[in-house]
């Protein structure tokens, strides 16, 4: 769970950082984990929630387990995204940053399971990731956290998780792999440092460059 440095992203992450271990272990069936990192922002208390969680050992009895990375922690990212599966990022629409950790897990073949806001909203096609809640602005912002948290859990549990488990003889998960795949295809090559200098350039600089020597005229 990626929950960014902004705090507009606490709503629905601080529901998650106070995670509801007996249903997620329901979901999972046999063993679950989530890795909870980022910056909080002003007045966000998920951190907070996460790290009360991971103290007390009796909200976590069982198969089901947390890892927090407190505030400007980088050390271990890079397995992070190496050896994740899933890359969850929660912010409040339309409230997103730039986006850059989803794009690095993608990199790696993680799949991306996030608010449909900021680049995943322009990278999300349906077969290489799964998106939280509806595509639009909130009108009430906890009526929307509690609506992308019900979401959440909904996909987790008859989506991500049954697709994860689903295997041939060899303990190949094919279709696993495909949607691995389809995010290498779609989103490596879409956001990179080239298309990046690409749109400063033919957006910005050139444009204002050419209103420049429009104005000195």
């Amino acid at each position: 769970l990626d929950r960014g440095d902004h705090a507009a992203h606490h709503g629905l992450a601080q529901a998650v950082a106070g995670i509801d271990a007996d249903q997620v272990v329901a979901i999972g069936a046999s063993a679950a984990g989530a890795g909870v990192g980022g910056k909080g922002g002003a007045g966000d208390h998920g951190i907070d929630h996460a790290h009360d969680a991971h103290r007390d050992r009796s909200v976590l009895d069982g198969p089901f387990l947390l890892g927090v990375l407190g505030d400007g922690v980088v050390a271990g990212l890079l397995g992070l995204v190496q050896g994740g599966d899933v890359w969850m990022n929660t912010p409040r629409r339309p409230n997103e940053a730039s986006g850059t950790s989803g794009m690095k897990a993608a990199m790696n073949g993680v799949l991306n399971f996030s608010i449909l806001d900021g680049w995943w909203r322009e990278g999300y096609n349906g077969r290489n990731g799964w998106a939280i809640g509806e595509d639009s602005d909130p009108t009430d912002g906890d009526q929307r956290d509690a609506a992308d948290a019900e979401s959440m859990y909904d996909i987790l549990e008859h989506q991500i998780i049954p697709l994860y488990y689903d295997r041939t003889p060899d303990n190949v998960p094919v279709k696993w792999m495909a949607m691995v795949k389809e995010t290498l295809r779609t989103l490596v090559p879409q956001f990179s440092m080239r298309r990046m200098l690409h749109d400063y350039m033919v957006q910005l600089y050139l444009p204002a460059m050419e209103g420049s020597k429009a104005r000195k005229k």
